[in-house]
């Protein structure tokens, strides 16, 4: 087994590359649609480093359940692609690298994002029975749609 896994989703959105790009790459933008944020739970965030785009950081602590995590814009290339390196500390630790990718295709916009980890004992077992692709896959499956909704009513 490899000593990575990689999960892919895709979907067409209804609005242009740019239209989407600023909700990607501003992490104040990102808890109106990501997966990783439980509305019912009190979270406490800080931001820093430029507003968007390369070197922007977001962090946070859920009051509940202390699980805490950093996220950081790799990479942001306006208005086609951009990478996000994400680390879960608590209650469970992964580090992961999420990219997405923005193509025009007609009046809309095809978005893929790639999410790729490091295998840990926890995620080889996951990957063997085809589970760590349907949880993972389920939660960018979830952020795409999301992602999708406030993007297509303006929100």
């Amino acid at each position: 087994m490899a000593s990575t896994f990689t999960v892919v989703r895709s979907t067409v959105i209804d609005a242009a590359p740019d239209a989407i790009f600023g909700y990607l790459v501003d992490f104040h933008e990102w808890a109106k649609w990501t997966p990783w944020e439980d509305p019912e739970l009190e979270m406490t965030r800080e931001y820093s480093g430029p507003p968007s785009g390369p070197g922007a950081e977001y962090s946070w602590v859920v009051a509940e359940n202390g699980a805490t995590g950093f996220m950081r814009m790799v990479d942001a290339r306006s208005p086609h692609s951009g990478k996000v390196h994400i680390e879960f500390h608590k209650p469970t630790a992964a580090v992961l690298d999420l990219s997405f990718q923005l193509t025009a295709q007609g009046a809309g916009t095809d978005i893929t994002w790639t999410l790729v980890g490091k295998h840990s004992m926890m995620t080889r077992a996951a990957a063997a029975t085809g589970m760590l692709d349907k949880i993972a896959g389920k939660q960018l499956d979830q952020g795409l749609e999301q992602l999708k909704s406030v993007v297509e009513s303006g929100a």
